[in-house]
């Protein structure tokens, strides 16, 4: 089999930088996509400078047109793609009351206009892959808050948005049944990124690039080292290992099950109260025993 080729948006630091870093360990080309160009640059330097074979290609994905520019630069250097990690999101903090509308377009524009973009366009290569009998594999990064809401704060919009990813990366499964390209929802808990300083690298139609104070991001940085937040490399080892497997679900926090039982138990009871008032027998377990309510 040919040398498999991958790309990372939000590669250069992350999980989208963890997940190009164990890529190249098993001899992929990663392609490291992001809205920072130098950024970009350093991590797949880095990466050449350990033997790898790493590229830098800065995009900013809400702008169709760079997407499909990278998406026709790797079709004519390599053409073809094994794997998509439409990676790239961005984060502000705050209840609805408390979110400025540009944020709130910020957000969107990136969580979900640009991975539908970054997909949309790099389709054809994977499906080159695909017909070639290659793997082919998109991964969306969505996040605990694409199954449940978060409870130490709260990121409104963001859950928002993560939650569509859901849907999104779902109905995409369905779009592509049979195309031989599997798709998972790569659903990471609190991880060591720098997504709280999300706003460095802000675009002028948003609001403008509005870095942190230094002393603001030494405590960010410092509160990070000291929590129980996952490294970003073991999110990328069980994200690889999970798409070994084909799962849909890739989830990398065990605390996300107590929230997303929580949630099942409520969506569950909601489902045998309407059974109770149209007058349908109860929903069924395996054994054949009543749901919990």
């Amino acid at each position: 089999m040919t040398r498999r080729v991958a790309l990372i948006t939000g590669g250069a630091s992350g999980i989208g930088g963890a997940i190009a870093t164990a890529l190249v360990e098993d001899e992929v080309t990663a392609l490291i996509s992001d809205i920072d160009p130098v950024r970009a640059e350093d991590a797949a330097s880095a990466l050449r400078d350990r033997g790898a074979q790493a590229e830098a290609l800065p995009c900013d994905v809400t702008v169709r047109e760079q997407v499909d520019g990278m998406a026709q630069a790797v079709s004519e250097r390599w053409g073809k793609l094994n794997m998509l990690f439409a990676n790239a999101g961005v984060l502000v903090g705050g209840r609805v009351q408390e979110t400025q509308p540009l944020d709130m377009a910020w957000m969107l524009a990136v969580n979900i206009a640009g991975v539908f973009h970054t997909v949309q366009a790099f389709l054809p290569l994977l499906q080159a892959a695909a017909n070639a009998g290659e793997p082919a594999h998109i991964v969306v990064t969505g996040s605990d808050n694409s199954l449940s809401v978060a409870e130490n704060y709260p990121y409104t919009i963001y859950t928002t948005t993560k939650h569509a990813l859901l849907g999104f990366a779902d109905a995409l499964r369905r779009d592509l049944a049979g195309t031989g390209i599997c798709v998972s929802l790569l659903c990471p808990g609190a991880t060591r990124t720098e997504l709280y300083d999300a706003k460095r690298v802000r675009q002028n139609a948003y609001g403008g690039a509005e870095p942190l104070p230094v002393d603001v991001r030494e405590r960010y940085e410092a509160a990070s080292a000291d929590s129980t937040a996952q490294d970003p490399a073991v999110t990328a080892a069980l994200c690889l290992e999970g798409m070994k497997l084909g799962a849909f679900y890739i989830v990398t926090d065990p605390n996300v099950r107590r929230l997303v039982d929580g949630r099942y138990a409520e969506l569950s009871s909601g489902l045998d109260w309407l059974d109770e008032q149209l007058g349908h027998a109860p929903a069924l377990d395996e054994n054949g025993a009543s749901a919990p309510k």
